[in-house]
């Protein structure tokens, strides 16, 4: 079984050329880089093309796994499982649903969940 890594962010300038804006998401791979001195965080089109500034802090992972809609469930995305809101993250070494302080397998219950938001869009 083969899973696609990509990463996705905020970036944070405009991109005139693009009609890309300060804010916008973009996917692909992550890196960072040394610029004028200070560490700075990017992501690369799977094109390997066109490379964005990005704010490391909105940062999350594709786990591979689509929802019961068939639309990708990301890191740090929240998801409707049974009429209760969940957060995606990576915690000891995979993916689970969170709340509070209970932990719920995303793996075996992806195909009952839905993605309603993410943590940075809809706090």
């Amino acid at each position: 079984m083969t899973r696609e890594i990509k990463f996705r962010a905020k970036i944070v300038m405009d991109v005139e050329p693009l009609a890309m804006k300060k804010g916008d998401w973009v996917e692909g791979h992550y890196y960072e880089d040394l610029q004028d001195g200070e560490w700075c965080s990017w992501i690369q089109e799977c094109n390997d093309i066109i490379h964005y500034k990005v704010d490391k802090n909105t940062l999350g992972q594709f786990t591979g796994l689509l929802d019961k809609n068939g639309k990708e469930i990301w890191e740090h995305d929240i998801v409707d499982w049974y009429g209760v809101k969940l957060i995606v993250e990576f915690i000891d070494g995979g993916f689970c649903m969170h709340e509070d302080d209970t932990l719920h397998d995303l793996f075996s219950e992806r195909n009952e969940i839905s993605v309603v938001g993410n943590v940075f869009d809809n706090p």
